[in-house]
């Protein structure tokens, strides 16, 4: 075979010559254009050599993938392939036989675009119209349009305590199977969840291939004691898990500071009132003075104070000392994860007396402290490029009907997040994913 008919050519193979007939056939990988394919009979004593030289013109078939199930929420994000030697290459978009949008693809042959059309029933087709000896391909496929919604019977759960929501997927109105984090639920089924911590909790609903996030805020009850010495009351603040809660507490409509959990009032009789925060339910109890019995009286003020001491404080209290309390706990391998523990007993972390670790190897991890009664479990992920962490913040807080650019706008924060994800940048710092998660806190309040 020979692109100019006069160069040596490469050999196809042999063929054997049957009663002056011969069949062959081969095939061409990674060629394409006009060939000359010289037949050539080497001769024999009987017979001179001879040569036969027609042109053939060798088209590549090129392939296409497109992610496009039969049913899709309304602003689904498309994405394909085009395997072909000439890229990158246009691609046209058909919606119901008319022209819908006209994009190309990267240098690798992969393309990406939002269809957001009404509801009901749509013919899509995909299709490249081929190029130099490049035949034309195509995608075909009908699709239901749809709006998927979710419902949840409370977005508010109970840390520490079994809470049951009722949870419902429709897709255009029509009650649908899904899946939550992975496992599967019917219509009007039951999520069963305990939390172990508050703070927010991201909840994936998958509905025919489409993810939708939902966040769950998981608050702690407050509990309020106190205790008569002389004529003062000690009161006592702290949350169901046992962390102390400082803060503003009022007895009888007047303020008093929280100090170390604690504060003490000269009172002896009315109301106790502490309004909560984002992650802590207010409370409200009575301040009435009991009657005690003789023996009582007998015991020293400073054995009550330390007994009541005793119980507020032979508690485990960890805080991860990073820039913002609320940052996820994400480290990059080899950096030190530090902490700073309170403890009435002696602790221990993961068996180590330590306030620092260092992890060499990416992945989930599990720090268990314990002080010999107390046992805290918390999560942490340790990542090889802070880029896994900045996609993280994205994931945690966006919709995936929507993009990211979408929802947050033209952002700095948005820019280094496609980067990361679609050109492929490595080598980010703590520094900017400190900074992302700011930016994204800040328009998350604004909104």
């Amino acid at each position: 075979m020979k692109r100019v008919k006069e160069e040596r050519g490469i050999l196809l193979g042999l063929a054997k010559v049957v009663n002056g007939k011969f069949n062959a056939s081969y095939k061409v990988v990674n060629v394409t254009g006009r060939y000359h394919v010289v037949a050539h009979f080497v001769g024999s004593l009987k017979y001179a050599e001879s040569w036969s030289d027609p042109i053939v013109e060798i088209f590549e078939r090129p392939k296409i993938f497109v992610n496009l199930p039969n049913k899709i929420p309304r602003g689904y994000i498309v994405e394909g392939k085009l395997r072909c030697k000439d890229l990158p290459a246009e691609i046209k978009v058909y919606v119901d036989k008319d022209v819908y949008r006209v994009l190309k693809t990267n240098e690798d042959g992969y393309f990406r675009f939002k269809l957001d059309l009404p509801c009901g029933i749509h013919e899509i087709e995909i299709l490249y119209e081929g190029g130099n000896y490049i035949l034309p391909v195509e995608f075909n496929t009908t699709v239901e349009v749809g709006d998927v919604e979710v419902w949840l019977s409370n977005y508010t759960v109970i840390a520490g305590r079994d809470n049951e929501i009722r949870v419902c997927a429709f897709f255009n109105k029509k009650p649908v199977n899904f899946s939550i984090n992975g496992k599967l639920f019917r219509c009007n089924d039951t999520l069963r969840i305990k939390p172990d911590r508050i703070g927010y909790i991201n909840l994936s609903f998958e509905v025919y291939g489409f993810r939708k996030n939902v966040i769950l805020k998981s608050v702690a009850e407050t509990i309020i004691e106190y205790r008569f010495i002389d004529n003062r009351t000690i009161i006592f603040v702290r949350d169901s898990l046992g962390n102390p809660l400082n803060g503003t507490v009022y007895v009888n409509g007047k303020p008093y500071e929280l100090k170390n959990s604690y504060t003490e009032v000269v009172c002896d009789r009315g109301v106790i009132y502490y309004p909560g925060d984002e992650f802590h339910l207010p409370r409200k109890v009575e301040l009435r003075r009991q009657n005690f019995p003789l023996i009582l009286l007998a015991i020293p003020s400073f054995v009550i104070v330390g007994y009541v001491i005793y119980r507020t404080y032979c508690r485990l209290d960890v805080k991860f000392l990073k820039e913002f309390d609320d940052l996820p706990n994400i480290w990059k391998v080899g950096e030190e994860v530090r902490f700073k523990v309170r403890s009435f007993r002696d602790w221990r972390v993961n068996g180590v007396k330590t306030d620092k670790l260092v992890f060499d190897k990416a992945g989930e991890y599990d720090l268990v402290f314990e002080n010999g009664k107390i046992r805290k479990v918390f999560k942490i992920r340790i990542v090889e490029d802070y880029g896994n962490a900045i996609a993280e913040i994205f994931k945690d807080f966006c919709d995936d009907s929507k993009t990211v650019r979408e929802v947050f706008g033209n952002r700095e924060c948005v820019r280094i997040f496609e980067d990361y994800v679609y050109g492929g940048k490595r080598g980010y710092t703590r520094k900017d994913f400190i900074r992302v998660f700011e930016e994204v806190r800040s328009c998350l309040a604004e909104s």
